[in-house]
């Protein structure tokens, strides 16, 4: 929505040009009149009547800026298709990768003891990136695997990513490059 587009500035406008002319030119006898009759009412009109048609014009400015604003913002992903859902999960993704506490966490050997994953280091950032990515992303992933594979759209090398045994910094790298790519792909008509 472009800025001029907003109703109470344009209301506010046209009030601040209507005081304008009821206040400096007067030229309309009705508004001469309306003009008399605040002066008969309240004294104190001949002083604030000056300032009305700028307050109203400066509401304007702040209604039209408001609107400027709003129109600035970015469009949240419409959830119901699936490039939305997939720019949607790759926003959610790459937050919660930049929100991974700092390290370098590099990890020197990789066991795997029934089913459990260790690694040397002291793994704070790997940890989180790797035990989140399970807790918040994982089935949704898969999810959007299936259905892009159901449209036979553009799935290559994404089931190699999500199968890693490693959730780190090269695995997300991988991912959300992958997750823009495939929100590239044409809706199915």
């Amino acid at each position: 929505m472009a800025w001029y587009k907003s109703k109470r500035g344009w209301v506010s406008t046209a009030l601040a040009v209507l005081f304008l002319i009821l206040d400096r030119w007067g030229q309309l006898t009705s508004a001469r009149d309306i003009y008399r009759l605040a002066i008969a009412v309240w004294p104190g009109w001949s002083r604030v009547a000056p300032a009305i048609p700028w307050v109203f014009l400066g509401l304007a400015f702040i209604f039209f800026e408001l609107e400027r604003r709003k129109s600035n913002r970015p469009a949240s992903h419409d959830t119901s298709t699936l490039r939305g859902r997939t720019l949607k999960l790759r926003d959610d993704i790459q937050a919660f990768w930049d929100s991974a506490p700092p390290g370098d966490d590099r990890y020197t050997g990789v066991t795997r003891t029934e089913d459990i994953l260790r690694w040397d280091g002291n793994g704070e950032r790997i940890a989180k990136l790797h035990y989140g990515y399970g807790l918040r992303f994982s089935e949704n992933l898969w999810k959007l695997f299936y259905e892009f594979g159901e449209r036979n759209a553009g799935v290559i090398g994404l089931e190699a990513i999500l199968k890693r045994p490693i959730k780190n910094e090269e695995f997300y790298k991988l991912l959300v490059a992958k997750l823009t790519d495939l929100a590239e792909v044409p809706e199915a008509k």
